[in-house]
């Protein structure tokens, strides 16, 4: 109730003050205060989502490796921008638990809230105008209970990336600009290392950037941003290459990502299917933790498109529309319902609204803040009313027999490898990766680089030497993988398994397996 009415309080006296001019230091601070003791009375012990588990699993491979620079580029599944904020805050203490990675979450969300704050102030608006968009972007976040949003996950990784690449080309954007032209073009040329489906965004936003900075003749910027935007993919191809692996960088980030992203290998559903706006409704307004914010958010997006259409329409106005269709795209693409894809819309929703707003008379400016504002005020207190703490699932128990079997079998620095898809079984072990995915879908799903990822699996296993085997195929301990689809099923695995590993232990049906020769 005390969050409640303190949401409430915070959010009245926004919409009161929205003609204040001047910033005001303090109530930012009572906002991010708020957000972090909302989201603390609420945090996770359990599992919320599987793809945290594949992050922490990241992170303790590669605090306890030998060579932790090739273990972050090679084990944490293409996307080691998102592991890097988890890898650094492990260092400076934060736990690697669920509950840590949470809190991450929340400071990078925190950032990102800084970043809109910027942005909008970069284009105009006044103080208090622009802090009811970032008030309701905060009422969201801290109130907002869903398993998909409270998780960490390659969206929240790379959110506060994007933010502070927008934040930097507004503000330099009618400067004289050098060496901040080249932190943009870093930023934006992480995008896709933290989520492939991010690489449209930060290609549209660095276009746009290059057409503003060559129009106000500033060369030496727009060579900058190029050099930014090239310098991740160039140091990572000459890591590679000075490792005789080149090979190796273009299956692990970019074919995968390719028949991940458009093939069938991991949805069945055609072009077509992916990107039909119903689905786009569904992936948007599914969860009830952001319904009616999101719902909220696109009636104002309807209301300003229909002035874009009408309007004489300026570079930055261009560029909005092209945002809300890579955001578009980025939710869709990959073809699977995952809800956290919907966590673009919160944040890139209301800079196309500021974009488009912010020359508007300020009575229609007001009806759009309106709309936003009560729409998050709702959200906030369905939030707190309905949000309770993440449940352990039907699999709990079972989850932890088998761990504590592997933690009995092996030492904390030996590795294991799962057959299947389940991660979070690294989490509650302990135990570092000894196969550079946490999971084995890519192997026994039919896909194009079937042979290379056998070839790596086999390589992985006589390097890392992991001391534990367990195949979940066909359990309560696996979201993919059937009976059909053991490990017996690979011919090259079988027999590797058999030569290397003697069955320990049977739990209902979770074959656990240990290495003959340590």
């Amino acid at each position: 109730m005390l969050l409640l009415v303190g949401w409430f309080l915070v959010l009245l006296y926004v919409w009161g003050n929205q003609k204040r001019t001047e910033n005001a230091p303090w109530l930012f601070y009572v906002l991010i205060g708020l957000v972090l003791l909302s989201r603390s009375s609420n945090i996770v012990e359990y599992e919320p989502n599987v793809d945290t588990s594949t992050w922490l699993t990241s992170t303790l491979t590669i605090r306890r490796a030998s060579d932790p620079v090739w273990t972050w580029l090679n084990y944490t599944d293409g996307r080691p921008f998102t592991v890097a904020p988890l890898w650094l805050a492990s260092l400076l203490g934060l736990p690697l638990t669920y509950g840590g990675a949470e809190w991450l979450s929340v400071i990078l969300w925190c950032i990102t809230l800084v970043a809109l704050a910027g942005i909008l102030k970069a284009l105009g608006w006044k103080s208090g105008r622009a802090f009811i968009f970032v008030a309701a972007l905060a009422a969201f976040v801290g109130t907002t209970g869903y398993i998909d949003h409270v998780a960490y996950n390659s969206e929240v990784a790379s959110m506060w990336l994007l933010a502070l690449a927008l934040w930097g080309f507004f503000y330099w954007a009618e400067r004289p600009v050098t060496w901040g032209a080249l932190v943009v073009g870093l930023l934006l040329g992480l995008l896709p290392y933290a989520k492939f489906q991010n690489a449209p965004m930060g290609l549209v936003i660095a276009a746009f950037a290059g057409f503003t900075w060559l129009r106000s003749r500033q060369w030496m910027a727009v060579v900058l941003l190029g050099l930014g935007g090239l310098l991740p993919t160039l140091g990572f191809v000459a890591y590679y290459a000075g490792l005789g692996q080149l090979e190796t960088f273009w299956n692990h980030y970019f074919l995968y990502y390719f028949y991940y992203s458009y093939t069938d290998e991991f949805s069945k559903l055609t072009t077509w299917e992916r990107f039909t706006p119903v689905r786009f409704l569904y992936l948007t307004l599914a969860s009830p933790d952001m319904r009616w914010y999101a719902a909220g958010l696109l009636l104002a997006t309807v209301g300003l498109f229909v002035h874009f259409l009408r309007k004489t329409k300026t570079t930055y106005d261009w560029l909005a529309l092209v945002l809300l269709l890579t955001t578009y795209y980025a939710m869709l693409q990959s073809g699977n319902n995952f809800h956290h894809y919907a966590l673009y819309i919160p944040f890139l929703v209301p800079v196309a609204l500021g974009i488009w707003a912010r020359d508007l008379p300020v009575r229609t400016q007001k009806t759009v803040l309106s709309i936003v504002l009560l729409a998050a005020g709702f959200q906030a207190g369905y939030n707190l009313n309905q949000r309770g703490p993440v449940q352990p699932t039907a699999n709990e128990p079972l989850t932890q027999r088998v761990a504590s079997v592997i933690r009995a079998n092996s030492k904390p620095e030996e590795r294991m490898v799962l057959w299947g898809w389940f991660d979070r079984l690294y989490v509650y072990a302990q135990r570092p990766m000894g196969y550079r995915y946490p999971y084995t879908i890519g192997i026994f799903w039919p896909s194009p680089l079937h042979e290379v990822r056998v070839k790596d699996f086999i390589h992985d296993l006589e390097e890392n030497q992991p001391a534990i085997f367990v195949d979940v195929c066909g359990t309560a301990l696996t979201f993919y993988g059937t009976t059909a689809e053991r490990h017996e099923a690979t011919p090259e695995v079988a027999r590797y398994i058999a030569s290397h590993y003697r069955l320990i232990q049977d739990i209902e049906g979770v074959r656990l397996y240990k290495r003959l020769h340590p």
